[in-house]
């Protein structure tokens, strides 16, 4: 089973010696050469923010793509992130990350949660001389189901989108997280997110490799509620979220 995240907006630097090789380096340096031609306006222009960080992030892409780097699940911050504690995981449960947990990315695909990154901005529904999934094509799905038959989807729609369209004959699950709000049963952001990141812990911590597995899950105050569930979607449901 392989299990892929979303990465997150805002990125941090530590760098270490310990990171482990991308899956697509050349693909990651031909997008980045590509934002290297790009003007600060152009930048500010494809991503969509403020001069500071277009001027911050343009100066991430002058840098090499494979030096001074950080391991990914270390530099990527964020509500799913703070959630998931790696650094609370046991030697055991990090191994289970690094092997099973995948965070897909708009400039390097796939990356295991070690692999070395330096921080950048390109999401994946960023037009960088045209469409980012069509860029990629079928590459991320073939890499997630190598040796692998089953996909369980906790990343954001934008990204899952990326590989949703190469899964005929496979496995792909997704996790769903509602919460009753005004009567009516919905999924809210923030809890979402934090409920992902747990997830991902618990299933690392738990070495899970079975849908039964991680139906067990019970975080929150969730309970998988096999009613609403079906064999594309794992649903989970609770009356009222509960942090302890």
């Amino acid at each position: 089973m392989r299990i892929i995240i979303s990465p997150a907006m805002k990125m941090q630097k530590h760098i270490s010696q310990q990171v482990t090789p991308l899956f697509f380096e050349k693909e990651a340096k031909q997008l980045n050469e590509q934002l290297q031609k790009l003007t600060l306006d152009e930048l500010k222009a494809l991503w969509n923010c403020s001069d500071q960080l277009a001027g911050k992030y343009q100066k991430y892409i002058a840098d090499s793509l494979t030096d001074n780097l950080t391991p990914a699940i270390a530099s990527f911050e964020g509500i799913q992130y703070l959630y998931l504690t790696e650094h609370l995981l046991s030697d055991t449960g990090k191994k289970f990350l690094q092997e099973h947990v995948r965070i897909l990315s708009g400039l390097y695909g796939v990356l295991r949660p070690y692999d070395g990154v330096k921080p950048y901005r390109l999401e994946m529904k960023n037009k960088l001389n045209g469409s980012l999934y069509d860029f990629w094509a079928n590459k991320l799905a073939d890499n997630l189901y190598e040796d692998n038959d089953l996909v369980l989807n906790l990343a954001s729609n934008e990204y899952a989108k990326a590989i949703k369209p190469y899964t005929a004959g496979r496995k792909f699950v997704t996790v769903q997280f509602l919460e009753k709000h005004h009567g009516k049963y919905k999924t809210l952001g923030v809890h979402a997110k934090m409920s992902r990141g747990r997830l991902v812990h618990y299933i690392c911590e738990n070495q899970i490799t079975d849908l039964a597995g991680v139906k067990q899950f019970s975080d929150f105050n969730y309970r998988f509620s096999e009613a609403d569930s079906t064999d594309e979607k794992i649903v989970f449901k609770t009356d009222k979220f509960e942090t302890k």
